[in-house]
Parts: C-alpha cells; structure tokens; sequence
C-alpha cells in the first residue's frame, strides 16, 4: 500500500507506464467536475470511476481483492476509512470472480482514514474495504478510483 497527497503523486510514476498515466489522470485539473461513472484513459490497460456515496459503518461491507489490476483510490471531497489487509489475514467469503476481477473476504486489517487530496495504492495482495465512516457519523464522499492492469 501507499499512501500520499495528490500532489506528490508524480513521485509514483516511475513505477510503471500505466500507473503514470493512472496518475497524471489524478492531476487533471477538471478532475472535481467530471461526471460520475467510467473514464476511459488507455482501454482496458487503465481506466478511471468517478463514484459518489456516503459512508457506511464497517458491518455493511466486507474486503475485496483483485488480481489483474491495481487499485489508485484518490479521495476528492469528504474523507472516509479503510480496512486493509493481507489476503491470507482474511476468510474467503465470495469465490474469486474472473469477470469482474474481484474477490470478497471478511475479517478485519488495520485502518487508515484518507481525506480529500490524499490517495492510496492496492496491489492485488492487499484486501481493501473503503467507504467506511471516518469517524462516528456518515460522510458524503466523491472519489476517482483508477484501475491499472499489471
């Protein structure tokens, strides 16, 4: 995992074509206005989600995983709370679905909380359960979450 401030994202882009392009996409300066759903940015290889919700208390989800891409979740307003965690830390709960490339496991990580500005990045071997309250009370939040194919 890591974990940094938008502005220090371009530290990160030595790691991998992708994941430059992942986030130089962070640094888009309409990136607050676009619309909700799927960006493209390099077909299939990368490719952004601008989500909006509210926070949940941490009963009512459970840990993903993925194993064909990287997670860059990057907070844009409000702040929420992360659990994340080793795979072999959690018990299998949904059998790994190919299609969606997602897996479901329960149990409970260390918690981080991001607030706006601040993004994280999830390899395939660390389950991750967002949305959480980050503190006692629910919180409206607005978020990009990239997709970077290994």
């Amino acid at each position: 995992m890591i974990l940094d401030r938008i502005e220090h994202a371009a530290l990160y882009a030595p790691l991998s074509a992708r994941m430059k392009a992942a986030l130089e996409f962070l640094g888009r300066p309409d990136l607050a206005t676009l619309p909700l759903g799927r960006h493209e940015i390099d077909g299939e290889n990368v490719h952004a989600s601008v989500q909006a919700y509210t926070t949940r208390d941490r009963g009512e989800g459970r840990h993903e995983a993925h194993r064909r891409h990287i997670d860059v979740q990057c907070i844009l307003e409000g702040g929420e709370r992360f659990s994340i965690a080793p795979l072999e830390a959690l018990r299998p709960l949904v059998p790994y679905d190919e299609a969606r490339d997602a897996e479901f496991r329960a149990g409970a990580g260390p918690e981080v909380v991001l607030q706006a500005g601040q993004f994280v990045i999830l390899y395939p071997h660390e389950a991750h359960q967002p949305g959480l309250h980050p503190a006692q009370e629910p919180v409206a939040v607005r978020k990009v979450v990239v997709k970077v194919r290994l």
